[in-house]
């Protein structure tokens, strides 16, 4: 078990895009939403982005989209800006946020969750 946060994401981005495009040649063209930037280009962009104080923003500018700096609580759904993540076997995990994690530890101590009263 372990927190993930929003920064955590950015620290890893050039490494998840190398791993993502390593078959590709530098020179290869990205054409959805990047206008025809480069496999190389890009990567250089990211290799060069101060990801202590880069933005979701300033990686969408790069990449293209959010997808790589999005944290999602499984249960919710919502976004969020910090997880704990969970490992549920080998291939996957299990990510909440803090609220639905209280909500998880109420409901273990008998309690109602504040997810589940009724309106």
């Amino acid at each position: 078990m372990r927190i993930i946060t929003e920064r955590d994401l950015i620290r890893d981005v050039a490494k998840q895009w190398r791993e993502q495009y390593q078959r590709y040649m530098p020179s290869y063209q990205i054409l959805a939403g990047l206008a025809g930037k480069t496999v190389g280009e890009i990567q250089a962009k990211l290799d060069a982005l101060d990801v202590e104080t880069a933005t979701p923003e300033d990686v969408k500018a790069i990449v293209g989209n959010y997808r790589k700096t999005i944290l999602e609580c499984h249960e919710c759904g919502n976004r969020c800006k910090q997880v704990v993540s969970f490992d549920v076997d080998d291939d996957s995990t299990c990510e909440l946020c803090f609220d639905c994690l209280i909500d998880a530890l109420m409901l273990i101590n008998g309690f109602t969750p504040s997810c589940s009263e009724e309106e």
